[in-house]
C-alpha cells in the first residue's frame, strides 16, 4: 500500500512549490505530495471540495472517495475492506 497526498491549491500562492514544501514540512508529513497546481487531477477525479479522500484500488479505478473530514477509524476499515477483497 502506498499514500500519496495531492495538494490543489484553494490561492494562487498555494500554487508555489515553496509554499507546498513549508506546510508539508510545518505538518510533519512524510510520504510524498504531489503539487496539482493547475488542479489537472482535481478535474480527472472530479473532486469538487476540500479535503477529498480518494482510494484507488492496484488497478487505478476509485474504490472509495469521501469529500470532507474523514475520522482514522473510518479510512482504516475502508483499506481493511479492499485489503480483504484482494
Amino acid at each position: 500500500m502506498s499514500v500519496v497526498g495531492i495538494h490543489s491549491p484553494k490561492f494562487p500562492n498555494e500554487a508555489a512549490r515553496a509554499s507546498v514544501e513549508q506546510a508539508v514540512l510545518r505538518h510533519g508529513i512524510r510520504h510524498p505530495v504531489v503539487n496539482d497546481h493547475d488542479r489537472a487531477l482535481w478535474d480527472q477525479y472530479a473532486i469538487r471540495a476540500w479535503p477529498t479522500l480518494v482510494v484507488l484500488d492496484p488497478t487505478g479505478r476509485i474504490a472509495w472517495q469521501r469529500s470532507g473530514e474523514v475520522s482514522l477509524e473510518t479510512l482504516r476499515a475502508v483499506v481493511e475492506a479492499l485489503l480483504e477483497e484482494s
